[in-house]
């Protein structure tokens, strides 16, 4: 192999490196970029919880779900917020799961029951009641020198996540609680989507230049080509 031929591989490989650093520095800028608007969205809509009751008496909460291309985005958000932190634990504790696609929600929720018992009739020194539904179970009272409280909350909820139509569009996620007395405290969702989802198989028109196949002769090519990522650097 002669001088030229060794000057024209050398020359090939430091062209491919720069071309990969170039790639690697465009990928970290992008990624802090959108660390960036992640934590200003964390700062801002994540903490707005829109609740309402609706006329049959079902309470609901909507909030706006924060996205990322990958759970690291979210766990390197520094935050003293004890949801947000109670959030990234979840989100580390299932961060295979989640690798791929899907989404981690934490719902806190407070049941108030208030109610007035009437007593008729001669007092007594020991006196039991109870309330009952489909909801609260309560037994309450007293015998003698012993007080008795006995409570059982039977409650039910939907999640839902969508994206709405109008634009920006933005993905909510809405819970509805079906027990009248139970509604929403605190609500926090992170959704993993990879908007860089690209078809791996290709097929059509490419021109390009490297080196063929033994002897290794460096020229031009121009055909119709078949491709397979492997794998994104970008």
């Amino acid at each position: 192999m002669n001088l030229k031929k060794i000057s024209i591989i050398l020359s090939f490989i430091c062209l491919l490196f720069i071309f990969l650093f170039i790639i690697s520095s465009m990928r970290s800028c992008s990624r802090g970029e959108k660390n960036e608007q992640l934590s200003l969205t964390l700062a801002t809509s994540s903490r707005e919880i829109k609740k309402w009751k609706e006329k049959d008496g079902l309470n609901r909460s909507q909030i706006e779900i924060l996205q990322g291309e990958n759970t690291k985005m979210f766990l390197e958000i520094k935050t003293l917020d004890k949801e947000m932190l109670n959030l990234q634990s979840v989100v580390k504790k299932y961060e295979k799961q989640l690798k791929a696609d899907g989404s981690a929600t934490i719902i806190s929720t407070v049941t108030q029951f208030d109610t007035l018992v009437i007593h008729t009739g001669m007092p007594s020194c020991d006196r039991l009641d109870s309330i009952s539904n489909r909801w609260v179970d309560c037994r309450f009272g007293f015998k003698g020198d012993t007080s008795l409280f006995q409570l059982s909350i039977t409650d039910s909820l939907s999640l839902v996540i969508g994206t709405e139509k109008e634009k920006p569009k933005r993905t909510f996620a809405i819970v509805t609680h079906y027990n009248p007395y139970t509604e929403t405290r605190s609500f926090t969702s992170y959704q993993v989507i990879d908007n860089r989802k690209q078809k791996r198989l290709g097929i059509g028109p490419s021109i390009g230049a490297g080196f063929c196949m033994p002897p290794f002769k460096f020229g031009i090519f121009v055909g119709i080509v078949a491709t397979y990522n492997l794998f994104y650097l970008y």
